[in-house]
């Protein structure tokens, strides 16, 4: 939570196109974590990690591809 909260603070203060790709970043570095607790089957049941990745990698990837060509 403290590493959302500051790189939320980060993406807050830099320019926009920089700040929705390291956004976009950041959310596709969070399917990952959705990943792994898919496959370790602990903490968060699968239906919703599994969900929760294919929302992360979608948005993620809409908010990189966003900034590239913005």
């Amino acid at each position: 939570m403290v590493g959302f909260g500051g790189l939320t603070l980060i993406v807050a203060a830099i320019e926009p196109r920089w700040g929705l790709l390291l956004a976009g970043l950041g959310i596709l570095v969070h399917a990952g974590w959705d990943v792994y607790h898919f496959r370790v089957n602990k903490v968060v049941n699968r239906p919703w990690s599994e969900f929760c990745a294919v929302v992360d990698v979608v948005v993620g990837a809409g908010l990189v591809v966003l900034a590239v060509t913005w």
